[in-house]
């Protein structure tokens, strides 16, 4: 078959052998069709006896080599320490997890990420739990590792009594989960209970281990908040914060919140899994915040900035969960002997996706 380039054709150009598509169909050099005109090319050198699939019928290459076993190394905790899901409603109250549940895998809809279901069968050192991680071959992957800070605490369902876990999705719930803190001298604890803690290597007994794959990579150029001069937009979870912080007791911080009229309003008290993705793991010391998108966050007092957030404790409604900015931990107020709802404490404001 010739070329045909006009402009009038009503089909695309179709090139037959030898042609090029600025080829002339009326040159002596074209072909006229005699010489390919589907005789020498009918499909009956080439109709499939030879290559009927009886010399790769899959045989040699079945998957047995290959089936996602090896060479497989496990991915940096470091690039997955900012929360890239989105985060709950306008109630701002924690969203039901949604869990696609197999015997070894517990798949989260909505982070993405891939959990071990089962925790590790023995208790592990920190110098072995990222290690443990990194050697597991599990529900056809082996780029298992330990999970982030942000990642664990997604798992949290604080309205649950403790374990505040879906023991559908996590059956066997028991002691402290080791998470990631991007400080090798120091990993996360996070209790049935919620609470999120620090301890070091030297101090920390062995605990149990329940590793992750999967979830976002970073941003192309680094950026992470879309920024006005009073509020601070996570392109990750799509919340919009306030960038100026205030200080309040636990009722007026919602007061305060709920009558911010910026940009329209619609402003709230963030839930403890809201505050914890504003947590920036990179930073060796506290503030634990990106300081070019807060600006004017508050400073340490006695080691300590600690934040209100409008989540209550399942068994104690008249006890809230705190976020210290400046050691990266969580506590209800009904765990220290310090701090009531009366307390004054520092506030960020939050508003959900539209």
């Amino acid at each position: 078959m010739g070329c045909d380039n006009s402009s009038e054709a009503s089909s695309p150009k179709i090139c037959g052998e030898n042609c090029s598509a600025d080829q002339d169909p009326t040159s002596p050099e074209s072909p006229d069709g005699t010489e390919n005109d589907g005789t020498e090319n009918d499909g009956t050198e080439n109709d499939g006896t030879e290559n009927d699939g009886t010399e790769n019928d899959g045989t040699e290459n079945d998957g047995t080599e290959n089936d996602g076993t090896e060479n497989c190394s496990s991915s940096d905790p470091a690039l997955f320490q900012v929360a890239r899901w989105p985060m709950p409603g306008s109630t701002g109250e924690d969203h039901s997890v949604q869990y696609r549940v197999d015997e070894e895998v517990t798949h989260d809809e909505i982070t993405g990420l891939d959990w071990q279901r089962q925790l590790a069968s023995v208790s592990l050192t920190d110098e072995d739990a990222a290690e443990y991680c990194a050697e597991l071959s599990l529900g056809g992957h082996c780029d298992w590792r330990l999970p982030t800070r942000v990642e664990g605490v997604s798992l949290l369902e604080l309205q649950r009594k403790p374990p505040s876990f879906d023991p559908g999705a996590f059956p066997d719930i028991d002691g402290e989960l080791v998470l990631w803190s991007g400080n090798p001298e120091r990993l996360f604890r996070l209790g049935s209970d919620g609470g999120l803690r620090v301890r070091s290597p030297t101090s920390a007994g062995p605990d149990r281990v329940r590793c992750v794959r999967g979830g976002g990579v970073p941003d192309s150029d680094g950026s992470r908040y879309e920024l006005t001069p009073d509020l601070a937009r996570d392109l990750g979870t799509g919340l919009t914060w306030t960038r100026a912080t205030s200080k309040q007791t636990y009722a007026d911080a919602a007061s305060m919140c709920a009558g911010l009229q910026l940009d329209g309003g619609g402003f709230r008290v963030p839930s403890l899994k809201e505050l914890h993705t504003l947590i920036f793991d990179s930073k060796p010391n506290g503030p634990w915040i990106d300081q070019s998108a807060f600006p004017s966050f508050p400073a340490a007092v006695s080691g300590h900035i600690i934040f209100w957030t409008s989540s209550l404790e399942a068994t104690d409604s008249n006890s809230a969960w705190m976020l210290d900015f400046a050691t990266g931990t969580a506590e209800a107020t009904s765990v220290t002997a310090t701090f009531t709802l009366e307390s004054t404490l520092h506030v960020l404001c939050v508003r959900s996706r539209p």
